[in-house]
């Protein structure tokens, strides 16, 4: 049942070891291509439906209030534990319909951050439109830290992989 009603939106990030996500993640036209992103999912939705983020970065706190902007239309939410480069989170369960007044509320939240994004100028980022307050708030919050965390500790593994020594070769013969 979840398969048939499940749509998947990749975030892809480019991955090389001098890739600085924080850096991208605060770029305007990145920020805009993300809400955009997710308007058009939410408005392609069915009550029921679900979604799985792939490589959504959530290390600003303007990410978080975009984030949490969606994720208030679901049931559940759910965090999968990264695994070196990969990381999902699963909105369960689209609780609105289109024209319903959660999701109104929760665009309106989205179209203050662009407005946000769009003031600034050419050489400013805009990095939080909610106060810590506010997003600590949020029941997530704490489980999102987490993610976060093990998100961040996954990529430093990946990146430092060339410094383990290689695993010892069991039943060779030495000659």
């Amino acid at each position: 049942d979840m398969v048939e009603k499940t749509k998947v939106l990749s975030f892809t990030i480019p991955v090389s070891d001098s890739t600085n996500v924080l850096s991208l993640e605060c770029e305007s036209k990145n920020q805009l291509k993300l809400i955009a992103t997710l308007i058009t999912a939410i408005m392609n939705l069915d009550t029921g439906d679900h979604i799985i983020l792939e490589g959504l970065p959530l290390f600003t706190r303007i990410t978080v209030a975009t984030f949490f902007s969606v994720a208030s239309l679901f049931e559940d939410v759910g965090f999968v534990r990264p695994n070196l480069n990969n990381h999902l989170i699963i909105l369960s369960k689209f609780l609105v319909r289109k024209d319903s007044s959660a999701t109104e509320k929760s665009l309106a939240s989205l179209e203050r951050i662009i407005t946000e994004v769009m003031s600034c100028g050419e050489n400013e980022q805009v990095l939080s439109v909610w106060s810590v307050k506010d997003l600590v708030q949020d029941p997530i919050y704490s489980e999102m830290v987490l993610f976060n965390q093990l998100t961040i500790k996954e990529q430093i593994i990946r990146l430092t992989q060339f410094m383990e020594p290689p695993p010892p070769q069991i039943g060779r013969a030495h000659v």
